[in-house]
């Protein structure tokens, strides 16, 4: 079965007339000889269901049901009893979650808002189904772009860590050191050995590393408290060069020496190979990838590890996880999935920049986005549409800006491209997280003039919900498919199924919001309970995308 337009449609008579007629067996043996006979033949042995109200056979030949009133009304009824929004039921298990990965020495850019964002949202989920998650933060801080750095500060700046650098001389550092590397054959030698020094303990390296990674830590939390991430626990590269020696001891009997005394383990399923340690004897991000998976496997006991990154390292994660299974970490019966991400486009067709070709920092995205909700907000001020001060202008309009532009991320299939649009963002109409605050704060107002708060109202009006009304039923229908979505979101790894739901149970609710009035009809105290409801659902929803929910627009 599948939905369709709020109710349910089953294919199975064309799909087994189909199927008689593929083996000519149409009105043999006291088989059916056409397609209505097999859909009246369906409908007259079908035992009762109370769920189901109708079946009908469509002249399109598939069978089309409705769902009873009276159960909708026990179910929904059952779910505002709870006076919260209960999860699915789902299986525990143990996940880590790989995301964020920010550059060190470097600016988050809006290459990183996906990978951010839809890691958060995957871990919200597994989290609220009761699994124990844990939220990684993998991050390269000691590969060649450290020795190029270590080997630029040692040559221009031996006082480094007496001076109180930023960011953004870290970034013009970075540069300068990446054209010396690129232009400085010398250099070039003597930045690979800094990874090597680096990466065996050396300790002005090691002290000009930590000064590094501190620094590139404040400027991404200011990311992560804009963008509400909690519980994202870093473990650079870093931390698995320790394990490597004894890692390479033990993987001897899969290790290949390359010609240049490299160490690698071959991938025939993907005709290539892993680097395991690099001919220099130092290690990249193959070798920390491989410890990384090793640890989370064999210690940390995963029973799924799921990594956000961008498309293109598509082939590398599926070596990875192959070479899992050659070694024998992964039986098969932990699950391995990467999430890769498309890229973020200009209205242009490229890659989203300033103006000038730059990169745009994340930062002044999310800065931009608020700042166009807030000139929104003052206008809806101006025009007496709602009334605020400066102080909640700021707070609704970060809540406003920052939600739109994860919304808009999250409500399309991770892989695919899209075009960035503020003003498709902030739009108060189609599926937009905006639209769906505004529903929000729409039932918020009603309820509160209605003399009711979002949280104690089911212990104020205990009613058996009644449904009389078609825009009920429609509105009903959809509340009680809402852990349906939230299983198909997780089972998926899909945040776009949660936006769709979401914009759907916004629409019904206005449609239902339009045709139902509420203060003085006989079925109020139901109406206020579908409502509730709705308003609940909204918010969990919204929170799983990382969104927050706003009382007024």
């Amino acid at each position: 079965m599948y939905y369709h337009f709020g109710e349910y449609q089953s294919i199975f008579p064309m799909s087994f007339h189909s199927f008689l007629k593929k083996k000519q067996l149409l009105g043999k043996n006291g088989l059916p000889s056409n397609r209505d006979e097999i859909g009246s033949d369906i409908i007259q042995h079908l035992p009762f269901n109370k769920i189901i109200n109708t079946i009908e056979l469509t002249d399109k030949g598939f069978l089309s049901f409705t769902v009873d009133n009276h159960w909708l009304s026990q179910k929904l009824t059952e779910l505002y009893s709870h006076g919260t929004v209960v999860p699915p039921k789902f299986e525990k298990r143990n996940v880590i979650v790989d995301y964020s990965s920010p550059n060190i020495a470097k600016t988050m850019h809006v290459g990183h808002l996906r990978s951010t964002i839809i890691g958060n949202c995957v871990y919200k989920m597994f989290k609220y189904c009761g699994c124990d998650v844990t939220g990684l933060n993998h991050f390269g801080d000691c590969g060649t772009q450290f020795g190029m750095l270590l080997e630029y500060i040692h040559r221009n700046h031996p006082d480094f860590l007496e001076l109180n650098f930023t960011i953004h001389d870290l970034e013009k550092m970075y540069k300068l050191s990446k054209k010396c590397f690129d232009d400085d054959d010398g250099f070039k030698v003597l930045a690979k050995q800094r990874v090597v020094e680096l990466q065996s303990g050396n300790g002005w390296a090691h002290d000009i590393w930590k000064r590094l990674v501190e620094i590139s830590k404040v400027n991404y939390q200011e990311i992560y408290d804009i963008l509400k991430i909690e519980d994202l626990i870093d473990r650079g590269e870093s931390f698995y060069i320790p394990f490597l020696p004894g890692l390479v001891n033990s993987l001897q009997e899969f290790l290949d020496t390359e010609d240049n005394g490299a160490k690698v383990i071959r991938v025939p399923k993907y005709k290539g190979v892993f680097m395991v340690r690099k001919g220099d004897g130092g290690y990249g991000y193959d070798s920390t990838d491989l410890a990384a998976i090793c640890q989370r496997l064999t210690r940390m006991d995963a029973d799924q590890i799921v990594y956000v990154t961008d498309i293109g390292q598509q082939l590398h994660f599926h070596k990875l996880f192959e070479v899992a299974k050659m070694i024998g970490w992964s039986d098969g019966t932990t699950r391995l999935d990467h999430l890769g991400f498309g890229l973020i486009l200009s209205k242009e067709g490229g890659k989203f920049r300033t103006r000038s070709g730059k990169v745009i920092h994340l930062i002044d995205l999310l800065k931009e986005a608020k700042r166009r909700s807030k000139v929104l907000l003052e206008e809806r001020v101006e025009k007496g549409m709602v009334d605020f001060d400066e102080a909640q202008i700021d707070d609704v309009s970060s809540k406003i800006g920052y939600g739109a532009v994860k919304f808009f991320d999250l409500q399309l299939n991770i892989n695919k491209n899209y075009v960035f649009d503020y003003d498709k963002m902030l739009s108060m109409n189609g599926k937009t997280s905006v639209y769906v605050q505004y529903t929000y704060a729409r039932i918020s107002s009603v309820l509160r003039k209605m003399g009711y708060d979002l949280e104690t109202i089911h212990h104020e009006i205990t009613d058996d919900i009644s449904i009389v009304d078609p825009k009920e039923h429609d509105l009903a229908l959809e509340l009680s498919k809402y852990q349906e979505y939230i299983s198909k979101s997780i089972d998926t790894l899909s945040p776009c199924v949660l936006c769709e739901y979401s914009y759907k149970l916004a629409t019904k609710f206005n449609e239902f919001y339009g045709a139902c009035h509420i203060k003085n009809h006989e079925n109020k105290n139901s109406r206020l309970q579908l409502c509730t409801l709705t308003a609940r659902v909204l918010k969990q929803f919204l929170y799983l995308l990382g969104i927050d929910t706003v009382e007024q627009i």
